[in-house]
């Protein structure tokens, strides 16, 4: 019943949409911004929601009360909608409803599954989103546009009478001014200005958001007689009379460059193409000034670690929201390279088990990536240290395994895109406030066509110890190159020992991998687990670690096609013990590709090498 319900409210909304856009107006757009932040999926409980909410807003911009300012909110948590629409004040209530009419169909298109979106038109802004946004004052993102005449004069005049307006605004109910004055100049006319809040917020709080997006206007626009700056909570717009707007827009959010008939340009970011009218890379744009006040300046407190190209600081977005900020050392050779690699990479991907980026700044000579922060930080911080991989119990390890596993089963097979990620490792392995893991860092990763099994490089980047044979001395790259790297994973997930460091076993050193086949053949890898709280540990299985091992040590075979898949992975682990194949001794040895002796340890971080012709 429910279900049928959520059908014809959606039918309903559609045809209500199509109905009413009949003597549409076709407001002009300005721009759209879509948070990459939490998705939803389709024909969902939020997707009806989200119609709803929009069906509301429609009905009350045609209301005889119409007010210019409508908010409304659908369903409970965790599937709450909240929305909001502006319309100017000086719209008229024809003009506001054919705004929400067009931008309520054009905005559900650009961001299909994103569950917090922004888009403005000429005469309305529409907003809505998972999270409070009514009553709340923010300030990103934000938009700029700017004409083409240029007149300092007339620019100064325009300046002292947006501050007259932004004092005027405090004195009004609706928390809209605006006035018309004379320009002195005959061929430019009249300025006329205009200011606006959302209702809901107070006076002064819309005296700063206006502030806040005018110390922008200072900033970016040079002395152009026409401009517009527009906010989630606030916008603003100039223009002298006899000029007719040829706006240019201002990259506080990002603008691709134009080609000679004012079409975006198709981008080539190192072989993936990318379509800049319509891709989300767009909207995923945030200002250098946004990155400097959520680090404090990049300052040594926020710095959460060092990666391998350039420091990672914790910093808090405007809206509140911790974030991970990576910036790409200036020193860095590889670095311009990798950053448009993960940049135009992983807008691409989404999945529960991937870090999500939030936004990127290439502003400057500044390149730098914002994620989603993980309050846990990386696998290895658990792993290796004595008194916190206590806190791992087998319980976690295994929903670490499953998580990793999802992970890079839709990088190889269920995404868009078929991804090598080249560097699988601890480091990578970021997990969230509940432990569940994320796959990181796709600065190396590989995009292969569905049918192609194989490529070549001369260039070998990666790590150390999860370097499968085949890559690391022949610049061989498949997925089984990531599966060999996942296998290595797996023995440092059951052990703790680092891949990366010889162990002492029965009066000799040996590699991880070499430790792992001892122990199988002895107690078909049960004595790997040296910790004995461990196995006293309630959610601890020995047909799970026996499991667990049997796949390391197939993903460790040296003939790539003697690995499984990773979709035969997550049948393994899926199944009893019973069916799966037994392993053959691993042959490739790494202690003996670095040349090292028994007591050497070999802890080499991201690392070049040339591939052996």
């Amino acid at each position: 019943m429910g279900l049928s319900k959520s059908i014809c409210m959606v039918i309903f909304s559609l045809f209500f949409f199509s109905f009413l856009a009949g003597n549409a107006k076709n407001p002009i757009l300005v721009n759209e911004n879509c948070s990459n932040a939490r998705n939803f999926t389709k024909d969902s409980k939020y997707e009806f929601n989200l119609n709803d909410m929009l069906t509301k807003l429609s009905v009350s911009s045609n209301s005889s009360s119409a007010s210019g300012f409508y908010t409304e909110t659908s369903g409970v948590d965790p599937n709450i909608v909240e929305g909001m629409l502006l319309c100017l004040g000086d719209v008229s209530v024809e003009d506001c409803r054919d705004c929400v009419i067009t931008a309520s169909k054009a905005i559900t298109k650009t961001c299909s599954v994103q569950k917090t979106a922004i888009t403005w038109y000429d005469n309305c802004m529409l907003r809505y989103s998972d999270v409070k946004i009514i009553g709340k004052m923010e300030t990103v993102p934000s938009y700029m546009s700017v004409g083409t005449i240029t007149d300092h004069d007339l620019y100064v005049k325009s300046i002292n009478l947006m501050k007259k307006l932004i004092d005027k605004v405090n004195q009004s109910a609706q928390l809209y001014a605006d006035e018309e004055v004379d320009g002195g100049d005959t061929k430019l006319g009249k300025i006329h200005g205009m200011v606006q809040c959302i209702i809901g917020i107070n006076a002064t709080d819309c005296v700063t958001c206006l502030n806040t997006l005018m110390e922008k206007v200072y900033k970016e626009n040079k002395d152009k007689v026409w401009w517009q700056m527009y906010g989630p909570s606030c916008m603003l717009r100039y223009k002298a009379s006899g000029v007719t707007p040829a706006p240019t827009p201002v990259p506080h959010m990002f603008a691709f460059p134009k080609n000679k008939k004012g079409k975006n340009k198709v981008l080539d970011l190192d072989g993936v193409m990318i379509n800049a009218e319509s891709d989300e890379s767009q909207h995923m744009h945030i200002s250098l000034d946004t990155i400097v006040d959520a680090t404090n300046g990049f300052s040594d407190d926020n710095k959460l670690g060092e990666g391998g190209f350039g420091p990672v600081y914790k910093g808090k977005l405007p809206n509140g929201e911790d974030v991970a900020i990576k910036r790409l050392s200036k020193k860095s050779s590889q670095g311009l390279t990798e950053f448009k690699n993960e940049v135009s990479l992983i807008i691409k991907l989404q999945h529960r088990n991937l870090v999500r980026l939030l936004g990127y700044c290439f502003e400057e000579d500044e390149k730098i990536l914002i994620y989603e922060y993980m309050s846990n930080k990386s696998l290895d911080v658990f792993l290796y240290d004595p008194l916190k991989s206590k806190e791992l119990d087998w319980k976690k390890r295994m929903n670490i395994i499953y998580g990793m596993t999802r992970g890079l089963q839709y990088l190889h097979k269920d995404s868009r895109l078929k991804i090598i990620h080249r560097d699988l490792k601890p480091g990578n392995i970021l997990l969230d406030c509940e432990m569940n893991p994320k796959i990181s860092d796709f600065g190396t990763a590989r995009i292969f066509g569905r049918q192609q099994k194989e490529e070549n490089t001369d260039k070998i980047v990666g790590t150390i110890g999860y370097m499968s044979p085949e890559y690391a001395l022949g610049g061989k790259i498949s997925e089984k190159s990531d599966i060999y790297s996942f296998g290595v994973l797996l023995l440092e997930i059951i052990s703790g020992k680092k891949a990366n460091r010889l162990v002492s076993h029965n009066n000799q050193y040996l590699s991880l991998i070499d430790y792992a086949w001892e122990s199988w053949c002895e107690t078909k890898g049960l004595n790997m687990i040296s910790d004995e709280e461990a196995m006293l540990d309630s959610s601890f299985s020995p047909a799970e670690v026996v499991k667990c091992v049997d796949i390391a040590l197939l993903c460790l075979q040296y003939q790539p096609k003697e690995r499984p898949t990773i979709s035969q992975i997550a049948d393994m682990l899926r199944s009893n013990n019973d069916g799966l194949s037994h392993p053959k001794q691993p042959s490739f040895v790494l202690q003996n590709l670095l040349n090292l002796d028994q007591h050497s340890e070999y802890e080499i971080s991201q690392t070049t090498l040339e591939a052996r012709t």
